[in-house]
């Protein structure tokens, strides 16, 4: 396997890894977005919600959404190591 070969290779395994961690990142924050509309359904603005029995519904969504914050801070520092990793073999290959 020549020098180039190898380079190739591992720059395309740094792109993959790169756009992975990008798209776990969009797909965290629509878990948080869903999340905060979800939490808005079930807030109550006047009142305590309650179902036909009278029984309190809770308000739903924080499990979510700490979820999509906290996964999509881990995935932007993932990709952002990755891209400086990237960068810095980079500049030794050449």
């Amino acid at each position: 396997m020549h020098g180039d070969e190898r380079g190739l290779g591992s720059r395309l395994a740094f792109a993959v890894m790169l756009v992975a961690c990008i798209a776990m990142v969009l797909f965290s924050i629509a878990v948080s977005g869903h999340a905060i509309l979800k939490i808005l359904e079930t807030t109550p603005f006047m009142g305590i919600p309650v179902d036909a029995l009278g029984n309190r519904i809770p308000i739903q969504g924080y499990p979510q959404l700490g979820f999509g914050l906290a996964s999509a801070v881990v995935f932007t520092i993932l990709a952002f190591g990755i891209a400086m990793l990237g960068m810095s073999r980079r500049r030794r290959l050449n």
